[in-house]
């Protein structure tokens, strides 16, 4: 790991060899990545969930219940800037002074410039408690997924995984009999002819999943929200 996503991170984090992280959650997870990333020394993460105390994540770092560890900065990791304050409060009172507060609401889309082997081991550590991937010998279904995205780029992929490419696909291999219609395809939200769609209709995008929208009427489609 190197000193490459400066960019992600406040400047008084930069040249910090050592700290502490506060919160054991998805954005404590991703602090402790990203400082990892950087070449910081994560001494440990504390947390106010007692059931998280103990627990390892990425590989080495243990969660503590909050207490104060001598001589070593402690970063506050949340979205919200009212818990924020009161977990900054209780660092004090445990006896930090050096306490430094990332506001991570604002990244996301820098998140997307780490290489993709970092990118899907961040991700994949948030959403599986701090999980490590194992590269060199995957075993579980999730992990042979991240594998799959980074060694087996096949052009083909793209299609199968596009909802109206993929219809295309089926009805050239097995018969448009096999496909659900596609009422209409459009690039842009203003693009969709509303007066020329049924009364009952589902939409959706093409590209990912759980965004899906189902009109029962209509009459009573709430188009603005959609």
């Amino acid at each position: 790991m190197s000193r490459r996503i400066n960019i992600l991170i406040d400047r008084s984090v930069e040249l910090l060899e050592k700290v502490v992280i506060f919160g054991a959650g998805q954005n404590g997870i991703l602090m402790m990545y990203l400082a990892k990333y950087m070449g910081i020394n994560v001494i440990a993460c504390l947390d106010n969930d007692a059931n998280k105390s103990g627990k390892v994540f990425l590989g080495d770092i243990k969660c503590l219940e909050p207490y104060y560890i001598e001589n070593v900065p402690i970063i506050v990791t949340v979205y919200k800037e009212e818990i924020a304050k009161k977990l900054t409060s209780q660092c004090k009172v445990l006896g930090y002074k050096d306490i430094i507060y990332l506001d991570f609401s604002k990244i996301e889309d820098e998140l997307k410039k780490l290489p993709d082997k970092n990118y899907l081991e961040l991700r994949y550590a948030m959403y599986f408690e701090g999980k490590v991937i194992n590269w060199d010998n995957p075993k579980t279904f999730n992990e042979k997924l991240q594998w799959l995205k980074l060694y087996d780029r096949n052009s083909e992929y793209i299609k199968l995984v596009d909802k109206y490419e993929f219809k295309k696909h089926i009805a050239g291999v097995l018969g448009e009999e096999f496909v659900i219609p596609t009422l209409g395809v459009w690039d842009t939200v203003e693009e969709i002819e509303w007066d020329n769609l049924p009364n009952q209709f589902v939409l959706k995008c093409t590209h990912d999943s759980g965004s899906v929208l189902i009109c029962r009427d209509k009459n009573n489609f709430n188009i603005e929200e959609a």
